[in-house]
Formats: C-alpha cells, structure tokens, sequence
C-alpha cells in the first residue's frame, strides 16, 4: 500500500473516531439526563401517593434542569459550551409531570447510533481490497473478480458553451 493510500485510509479512520467520541458524549449526556429525569418523575409521582405510602410534602422544591450544548468555531478551533437552564424549579405541587420514556428514547437512539459508529472506525480498512469485509463480499458475490467484465465502457462527456 502506498503512503497515499495509507493517509487516506488513516483520515477516515480519524474522522471515524471523531464521530464515534462525539456520540458516546452525547450517549453520556442523555444517561446522565435520564438519571436527573427519573428522580424527577419519582418526585412528582410521590405528591400523589396516600397513606400507608409516604408522600412528598407539596410545598417542598424540585427542580431540573435542561442541557444546551452548542458548537461553534472560533479562531480555527471548534468549541464547544454547555448551558444548563432550569427546565422548572419551583414546588412539587406546581411542577409538570415529566414521563422518562420522552429522554429514553432518545437515550436508546444514542446508544444504537454510538455503536454504529463504533464499527465504522475499522471500516476504512476493512472494506478496502485485502480487507476481511471486502474478502467476505468478493466470496458472496462478483465484486472485484477478475471474470467481471464492463460490459458499457465509459464515455467520455462533452461540454459545449453554446
């Protein structure tokens, strides 16, 4: 493999590693939120319950707090900021209800897409010819083998300015 080759194999990879870090921080950022909203539903679940069950004390606070992350460049450098604005504070007998499923499902996305990107990072390598993914697609099908013919041979475009 030539050092070109190499470089641009290696770019990818990099870019791919970039990405998968990017989304298990976003992955981190929603468990984190999921945990925050949790608690939160279970506060304002209790302001419900009866005896024998203990309950909230209505008058007592609760607040949660939402998560702003934004990017941005500055100088030649991408930065990023985070802001953590109150999603309500105030009393339990005020606050919303606030289901987790909402953050779950996102929590879920992330993680499924964190994964993705976590098998992409060999992906450069793997499906480039020698690689074991290109090797499996060569076997199952006639991509890459020396019998398969271009049957149309390319032509070539004419531009014309009129």
């Amino acid at each position: 493999m030539t050092t070109r080759e190499e470089k641009t194999l290696n770019w990818y990879t990099q870019r791919f590693e970039r990405e998968y870090r990017d989304a298990r921080e976003e992955f981190e950022r929603l468990s984190q939120l999921f945990k925050d909203v949790c608690w939160y539903n279970f506060e304002t679940t209790c302001r419900n319950w009866r005896d024998p069950w203990r309950f909230s004390d209505p008058n007592s606070t609760v607040d949660l707090h939402a998560h702003v992350y934004e990017r941005k460049w500055l100088r030649g450098c991408l930065m990023e900021s985070g802001r953590f604005p109150y999603w309500f504070k105030g009393t339990i007998r005020d606050a919303p209800t606030l289901p987790p499923q909402i953050v779950l499902n996102e929590l879920r996305q992330a993680k499924e897409y964190m994964h993705a990107c976590q098998q992409q990072i060999t992906a450069p390598y793997d499906w480039a010819p020698g690689g074991h993914l290109y090797d499996e697609l060569r076997r199952t099908t006639s991509v890459g083998h020396a019998t398969t013919q271009c049957v149309y041979a390319p032509r070539k475009r004419k531009f014309s300015s009129s």
